[in-house]
């Protein structure tokens, strides 16, 4: 019995022991460091930082101290990391350094009953790297404020979650696309992050959710594709960060920098919408530029692309500054390089005299340059408002065009005296209300932050005198870069009223907006985490049902009021006015031609039409004589008016070439290739000239002998002068010349299908 009662204490010491020294190796960080497993992180970091100060070995001197000290700061390392410490609560220990605990046998893998289905253990939460991981620090200092810039998809995924699983395949193949075209792809594992979860307004996974604009969004689609993904990217971008321009609203598009200062970028493609790729650039450099889009083939398009010469084929990005007939730079290809459209954009990224209307735009135009030597300048015009000085600042924009003719490092600005009044009365100079007086020039040397030197244009800008301003500023900076003339003032300017800023009242409604949308967001979210999908079917499938029934009444009211309202019109016109009704189509064909207008290119009309014709016009010049101009102009109209009135780039005129033969013959003798144009037997033919092209086209008429298929009835005998003639007699004539096919031959001129003929110069008319 005393033998037995010996070898149990022996174990039990045995047992103790090894449990002791378990413990000391396996301490509980939460005991270590004196708190509760409910205590916050301030908590614990005050506890940290008292234990550090008693136990630290060159204060404590005691046995045992700096093994203390170690057990502490591994206790702290655990419970300040959220994911060490989230493991430690889950599991009861965590790995030693910074990679998670490694698991074996990560899947089970089920028979064909399942389809192989693979069941994950432990997901990427707690084994694996994943470089897409995203915690809760950097989703708050890295993705939300870089969601001003483009937009962000999180997939929300955990531990022991099936559908995880199945989506995470879809989600790795559709990520790799999406962020080669600039979408910000991130990945936030649910069991360990639950902090980041609440920020989300996410209570199930998988979850997808979208960012931008520093707000969450939630993708609510029941199945996940590649494509389903870009159109919820699509859905995220704000709807104007891409406008479509056309032929209708170019003017304001091209003329908007005066009120927003910025250049303009506008691509040309047969998409009927530009590609998503370029809406992420557009609204990536939104701060820097204008984005447009341009569709070729468009009824509503062709004077654009006519006007630029834009290829039918290959997608085309132009890039325009203040003037808005040339454009500063071109990018023409079947694939545009997303690195080539954004470093040309960053190129330009601002106008030859841009407006400084912020600190941030004063600071990047105007760098710092601490350094006397290779100084950067900046050469900024001073005028009361755009209105009163609008010839000085025209012809200081011409002169900041040709920069290569200013000394390396020039930059040029301009500002309003009106907006910037406190920065003016600084530097000491006010602007003469006068418009005939000069205005001031500023030359400014930024030195460091707002210490600045500077001095004045002696003289000023006049403004009527371009060469001479320009001359006097170029000496005058030359002298300052070579030392021979020194900037005399120094001061410490104050920060540049925001003009662009909006309202106090704005941006509180923003605000209560913005928190109003992420409540919702919530919201929604918590409805679909507590009901069943099938639920929110029968809900949603009510409510269309509902909507339908509804909008079918309405429509069902409208049309009986609408047949009523016919019927009553119907019955009154036929009652009023029967002669008019029958008469209405015989008189349609000569109020068309009336509509018309046919002009007679002469020498009055010819430096109009032809020698300074206006970009993207096209003149259709009808070759007549004495004898078949009212006959020939008349046919003219009939063929040519559909295609003349829906095409406001095409000019209709004639000429005579009884009077002006050399005119055609020199034309012919210009032409490197001129067809089938005769100078002897031309009457009737119609050329489509190109004024700032230097080419033309030629349409034949029908020849002798071949009978015109419109019938004599629908000519007017009062047109040609034969009232008293026979039938016969005009179908003689019919038969010389015709201009039936001249509707397709407009129709292949519309599509860019004709073969041109290239004039080096086009000839005077004599």
């Amino acid at each position: 019995m005393g033998n037995k009662l010996c070898i149990y204490v022996v174990l039990v010491g045995l047992i103790i022991a090894i449990i002791h020294c378990g413990s000391s190796h396996n301490s509980d960080p939460y005991s270590v460091i004196g708190v509760g497993r409910t205590a916050s992180s301030n908590e614990i970091k005050k506890a940290y930082k008292k234990l550090a100060r008693q136990w630290h070995p060159d204060k404590n001197k005691e046995d045992g101290a700096q093994e203390k000290f170690i057990q502490i700061q591994q206790a702290y390392e655990i419970l300040s990391d959220e994911e060490k410490r989230a493991e430690y609560d889950n599991f009861g220990h965590v790995t030693s350094g910074n990679q998670p605990r490694q698991y074996h046998n990560d899947h089970f893998h089920f028979g064909r009953g399942f389809d192989n289905f693979q069941f994950r253990f432990t997901n990427q939460g707690s084994s694996g790297f994943d470089p897409r991981r995203v915690t809760l620090e950097k989703f708050e200092s890295g993705i939300l404020p870089e969601s001003h810039r483009k937009p962000f998809l999180l997939f929300v995924t955990g531990d022991w979650c099936f559908s995880c699983v199945r989506v995470e395949g879809v989600w790795n193949e559709a990520a790799a696309d999406l962020e080669t075209l600039g979408v910000g792809m991130g990945t936030v594992h649910g069991d360990y992050s639950r902090p980041l979860l609440k920020k989300l307004g996410v209570y199930q996974w998988p979850s997808i959710v979208g960012i931008i604009n520093g707000k969450i969004y939630s993708f609510s689609r029941s199945h996940i594709s590649k494509d389903t993904l870009k159109e919820f990217v699509q859905g995220l971008l704000p709807s104007d960060a891409v406008s479509r321009v056309t032929d209708a609203n170019q003017e304001s598009f091209f003329s908007g920098w005066q009120s927003d200062n910025k250049p303009r970028s506008l691509l040309f493609s047969r998409r009927s919408s530009p590609s998503l790729l370029y809406q992420l650039l557009a609204f990536k450099l939104q701060n820097v530029h204008t984005f447009g889009f341009t569709q070729i083939g468009g009824k509503d398009t062709a004077e654009l692309v006519w006007k630029f010469d834009i290829s039918s084929t290959e997608p085309t990005l132009l890039i325009f500054k203040e003037d808005n007939e040339e454009y500063v730079e071109k990018h023409q290809s079947l694939k545009i390089d997303i690195s080539l459209l954004e470093t040309a954009i960053n190129n330009n990224r601002y106008l030859f005299v841009p407006r400084l209307t912020s600190q941030q735009l004063y600071e990047n135009i105007c760098a710092e340059s601490p350094v006397a030597y290779g100084r950067s300048i900046c050469v900024i015009l001073i005028t009361k408002n755009p209105s009163m000085h609008k010839e000085h600042l025209d012809s200081f924009r011409n002169a900041a065009k040709t920069l290569q003719s200013f000394p390396q490092d020039t930059h040029f600005a301009h500002i309003y005296q009106d907006t910037q009044m406190e920065l003016v009365k600084i530097l000491g100079k006010k602007v003469d209300l006068d418009m005939e007086s000069p205005v001031p020039v500023l030359i400014l040397w930024r030195q460091n932050g707002r210490k600045v030197r500077y001095d004045w244009l002696p003289d000023g800008w006049h403004g009527n005198e371009p060469d001479e301003d320009k001359k006097q500023l170029v000496l005058f900076l030359q002298q300052v870069k070579d030392g021979t003339v020194s900037l005399d003032f120094k001061t410490t300017l104050p920060e540049l009223l925001d003009e662009n800023a909006p309202h106090f009242i704005v941006q509180w409604v923003q605000r209560t907006w913005s928190q109003i949308t992420g409540h919702s967001s919530q919201l929604k979210q918590f409805i679909f985490s507590a009901w069943s999908e099938s639920s929110i079917a029968v809900v949603v499938v009510i409510v269309y049902l509902l909507a339908f029934f509804l909008a079918f009444a309405g429509l069902l009211n409208t049309g009986k009021e609408a047949m009523q309202n016919r019927n009553e019109r119907n019955r009154s016109n036929s009652e009023s006015f029967p002669t008019e009704v029958r008469r209405g189509r015989e008189t349609d064909s000569s109020s068309r031609s009336r509509d018309m207008m046919l002009r007679e290119l002469n020498e009055e009309t010819y430096e109009r039409f032809l020698a300074t014709g206006g970009k993207g016009h096209i003149l259709l010049l009808l070759l007549t004589d004495g004898s078949s101009q009212d006959t020939l102009c008349t046919h003219f109209r009939q063929e040519a008016y559909s295609h003349v009135v829906s095409q406001p780039y095409l000019l209709p005129s004639f000429i005579r070439l009884d009077k002006y033969k050399r005119w055609l013959k020199n034309l012919i003798a210009c032409s490197e290739k001129p067809m089938s144009l005769d100078s002897t037997d031309s009457v009737g033919s119609v050329l489509a000239l190109r004024p700032s092209k230097n080419y033309y086209f030629v349409f034949r008429p029908t020849q002798s002998g071949q009978r015109s298929s419109r019938p004599s009835k629908d000519i007017d005998p009062q047109f040609i002068g034969l009232d008293d003639s026979s039938e016969s007699e005009w179908e003689e004539y019919s038969e010389c010349i015709s201009l039936n096919g001249l509707p397709m031959w407009l129709d292949r001129l519309i599509d860019g299908s004709l073969s041109k003929i290239n004039v080096t110069a086009w000839p005077t008319l004599e």
